[in-house]
């Protein structure tokens, strides 16, 4: 399974827990309006992030951020992913609801790419029916792409905008392989910037260990872009 290098994973065993262990994902959700009725609870399967939020959460996870704290991915997610958003109570709750949309992989089970699915409506369906080849083993694989979809999974965050308090709420279990994300996520991105503005005051300048901050940075031409763009920018990217 791969799954990104600043994770950690909570849980008795590395694989996935079986789905009867799992309520489904309920037919509605209330809103949150009553702050002390929730605690958070990381459930089997989930891979947290180094401030411990499950930026792939899996199972019966609940995830609960107090209006004092400070939890930068919150309200993201390190899956493939649509997702849809409303307000409530008059601008007082955003509603954000995410739908995983599974993955890519092989159909020969020696083969272990995984696979990022099209996001467009519609588009994994076209993909599938170009009959791609297995991209995996440096391209010499001699396999075909399938999709494995995400059914049964459910995730939604209430944000109370007034006082910045947070809940994750996830039910299901993912049948299928994480994929390691190909860009760094907020708090990977901060720890990177921390890291440049400490030590290093150009683009020739060395940064250590960083695949231990975000797998993605194992490729340079991902490290030097975000470096570049950081010395510039920040870590929101924008100029």
């Amino acid at each position: 399974m791969s799954v990104p290098s600043s994770t950690i994973e909570r849980g008795e065993s590395k694989d996935l827990p079986p789905a009867e262990l799992t309520s489904a994902p309920p037919a509605k959700w209330e809103l949150s309006v009553n702050f002390d009725m929730f605690q958070t609870f990381i459930d089997h399967g989930c891979l947290l992030d180094p401030q411990d939020y499950p930026i792939y959460p899996n199972g019966n996870t609940t995830f609960v951020k107090a209006s004092t704290e400070t939890v930068t991915n919150s309200g993201t997610v390190g899956f493939t992913k649509t997702t849809g958003k409303e307000k409530r109570s008059k601008g007082t709750w955003e509603i954000l609801w995410v739908y995983c949309l599974g993955a890519l992989v092989c159909n020969l089970e020696a083969c272990q790419w995984v696979g990022s699915p099209p996001t467009g409506q519609g588009a994994d369906v076209a993909y599938l029916e170009t009959n791609p080849k297995c991209p995996g083993a440096a391209g010499r694989c001699p396999g075909n792409v399938l999709w494995t979809a995400c059914d049964g999974t459910a995730l939604r965050f209430d944000f109370h905008i007034p006082t910045g308090w947070g809940l994750l709420r996830h039910r299901g279990i993912h049948q299928h392989a994480w994929l390691e994300a190909k860009k760094p996520d907020k708090l990977a991105r901060e720890t990177l910037k921390a890291e440049i503005m400490g030590k290093a005051i150009s683009l020739e300048d060395p940064i250590t260990n960083v695949t231990d901050i975000h797998g993605s940075f194992i490729n340079t031409d991902c490290l030097r872009y975000y470096q570049h763009i950081m010395l510039r920018c920040g870590t929101t990217l924008k100029c």
